[in-house]
């Protein structure tokens, strides 16, 4: 992280906006803001803070925190804010972010707006509600008190490295927290995997009990099929013995006596039909049945008797047209038409003359119709249904015939009696065990469903299993990662402490002026701090001046910061107030120029012109804080560096 601006509105002294630009470079690193006593140094250090973490920064207090801005937002003012630039190295390389808080005050409540931009634009990654949570991924709050801190109160260092928040951050900084949270993974997947484990152990057993009842279907459908081997196997031999019995029953004339009874009906049936025949014949004969036997003659006498009546007719006409022509030749005579005409009259009422048969029966017309009638009589009625009745008696007399010659043919039922009886067994013997059949038939069928349904829910299960089987392999190895993973923690921690152990040893040495006072230094895995003279004896670290804290504290907060991952700007309040010259020198000439990104809060009395020489290389940027008494206002003025550094 590397801080580009600070923008502060209506902030305890400051009236309006101001902003505090950082040219910051590898080469120039260090910022200046000078400030006499009351300026407003602590208020800008402390304005940083609050704009970062807000109501944390009061252990989550929030009407304390209310309290505080209340007094924070300038008197007078309804609206205040704190806004920081910075750079900060992400997965997708070095973005830059705004972190801005503003409070609105409106009566006598003051209400609170955090906001975050990446590169100039509202940051869509996390949602408002996690702004702070991604505030304290980049500095965890006990990190700010490392590197944001009043040089007159660090030298308590030593002693707070144990403390709760500074401790997590010091573990952060030489990176076992990660090691920790792997720790903590690692814990909470085995505490899943127990849930799971136990599920699998639930599925091993299901899946045993359906094997178990799988197996005994499976004992069922073999006893089934047994079963049904045997059942058809004896229907097969029961049909062959009964086709046999069949066979010689037939041959023994079995089936006449089989249908002797309708045999015998039947005869009654016909008998009873040809008396009823021969009474229609009786009845036939005392009618014109007779004369059914001379069908021929009566047809040559009805065609006689038809024409001798036709030639009885035209006689009768011709007579009655001549006797009209008689009186029609008269009249016309007396009126005296002539010849020629009446002999066309006469032509006119003339009747063809035609041959007629000669009458031979000479009879009435009355008795020529009752003959022909009782012609037509016998040729249209009584034949035909003379003809049918002696055909159903021919056709039934046929029929008795048969059946009597069947009759004859059954053979005694006493010798058919066993071999019935036989086939009556055979056939009892064959439904029954039909039946049998079926049923087995059934049951191997829901049988073949059980084991059906079964394999589905077994591959179900083993589809789990095979899941489980993975997450019980990765089980495994988590039983195993925490003892690799605390000994590598161990190793590892027992490296960064060594590591840091060095560093503060390296740093004070380079900032001591004492550097035979302190001959080692040990960091217990508490982060307690302890101090070794020449002879191995331990330093009481109360016996050192409070200027001499002060460069411990520095000389750890320098070893952190050069451990430290990721880069963080160092913010002194005070770096020199009470220190004496060669200390000073030796913070200016070694630790300044070491850090990343420092600026300095000072008076002019702490880093006066020789110090400012003697780092005006790393110098990017120097600002001046001008407090207006009479008004209570402070301005921020840039002061050119290159302007800045010669006068100095």
């Amino acid at each position: 992280m590397i801080l580009n601006k600070i923008l502060i509105t209506n902030i305890t002294s400051f009236k309006g906006e101001h902003v505090l630009s950082f040219e910051h470079t590898p080469q120039r690193s260090v910022s200046i803001i000078s400030g006499d006593n009351g300026a407003g140094k602590t208020s800008l250090l402390q304005a940083m803070k609050v704009g970062l973490y807000g109501q944390f920064l009061f252990n989550n207090n929030k009407n304390k925190y209310l309290d505080y801005i209340d007094g924070f937002i300038r008197s007078g003012e309804s609206s205040a804010s704190i806004e920081l630039d910075f750079r900060q190295r992400t997965l997708s390389g070095i973005e830059d972010f705004t972190v801005k808080r503003s409070w609105q005050r409106n009566d006598g409540k003051i209400k609170e707006t955090l906001i975050i931009l990446k590169n100039n634009e509202q940051y869509q990654e996390v949602t408002p509600k996690f702004f702070q949570e991604f505030i304290f991924s980049i500095i965890p709050l006990g990190m700010m008190e490392l590197f944001f801190f009043d040089g007159e109160k660090i030298n308590n260092l030593g002693e707070s490295l144990r403390s709760g928040e500074i401790s997590s951050a010091v573990k952060k900084l030489i990176g076992l927290s990660a090691v920790s949270g792997l720790e903590e993974a690692v814990s909470k997947y085995q505490s899943d995997s127990l849930k799971h484990k136990k599920d699998y152990q639930a599925i091993l057993k299901a899946q045993q009990s359906l094997k178990n009842e799988k197996a005994a279907f499976h004992k069922e459908g073999e006893a089934l099929h047994l079963r049904f081997a045997e059942l058809n196997e004896a229907i097969k031999k029961g049909k062959k013995k009964l086709g046999d019995t069949e066979t010689a029953f037939y041959e023994m004339g079995g089936n006449l006596a089989s249908s002797h009874g309708a045999l015998q009906a039947r005869k009654t049936q016909l008998e009873k039909q040809l008396e009823e025949d021969s009474a229609k014949i009786k009845e036939l004969s005392q009618s014109y049945l007779p004369l059914c036997v001379l069908s021929d003659e009566l047809d040559e006498l009805a065609e006689q008797l038809v024409l001798e009546r036709k030639g009885e007719a035209t006689q009768i006409v011709q007579e009655f047209a001549k006797e009209r022509a008689l009186l029609v030749d008269s009249a016309l005579a007396e009126e005296g038409v002539p010849d020629r005409i009446r002999q066309i009259a006469l032509n006119a009422l003339e009747v063809p003359e035609e041959p007629t048969s000669k009458p031979i029966h000479n009879i009435s017309a009355t008795q020529t119709d009752e003959v022909l009638s009782a012609i037509g009589m016998v040729q249209d009625v009584i034949r035909p249904q003379a003809l049918g009745v002696f055909s159903s008696i021919n056709n039934a007399q046929k029929e008795l015939s048969a059946i009597d010659s069947a009759l004859e043919k059954v053979p005694d039922k006493y010798a058919l009696s066993d071999t019935l009886s036989e086939m009556r067994k055979l056939n009892t013997k064959l439904s029954v065990q039909e039946a049998q059949l079926e049923e087995v038939v059934q049951k191997k069928k829901r049988v073949e469903g059980e084991i059906n349904a079964i394999d589905n829910k077994l591959l179900q299960l083993a589809k789990q299993l095979e899941k489980g089987s993975s997450e019980s392999k990765s089980e495994e190895l988590a039983k195993q990662f925490p003892r690799v993973l605390a000994r590598i923690k161990d190793d590892f921690f027992e490296r960064r402490l060594k590591s840091l152990q060095r560093l503060i040893l390296h740093n004070i040495r380079r900032l001591f002026r004492k550097d035979l006072l302190i001959h080692d230094v040990n960091i217990s895995n508490d982060f307690s701090v302890e101090l070794f003279g020449p002879a191995g004896s331990s330093i009481d670290l109360k016996r050192l001046s409070a200027g001499e804290q002060q460069i411990l504290a520095t000389a750890i907060q320098w070893a952190l910061a050069s451990v430290a991952s990721g880069n963080i700007p160092t913010i002194i309040d005070t770096p020199l107030a009470r220190l004496d010259s060669h200390h000073r020198r030796s913070l200016v000439q070694n630790y300044y120029p070491a850090i990343e990104q420092l600026i300095l809060l000072s008076t002019d009395e702490e880093i006066d012109s020789e110090l400012l020489a003697d780092i005006r290389h790393k110098v990017s940027d120097v600002y001046a804080l001008q407090h207006d008494q009479k008004y209570g206002c402070t301005e921020i003025v840039r002061i050119e560096t290159d302007k800045a550094l010669s006068e100095a």
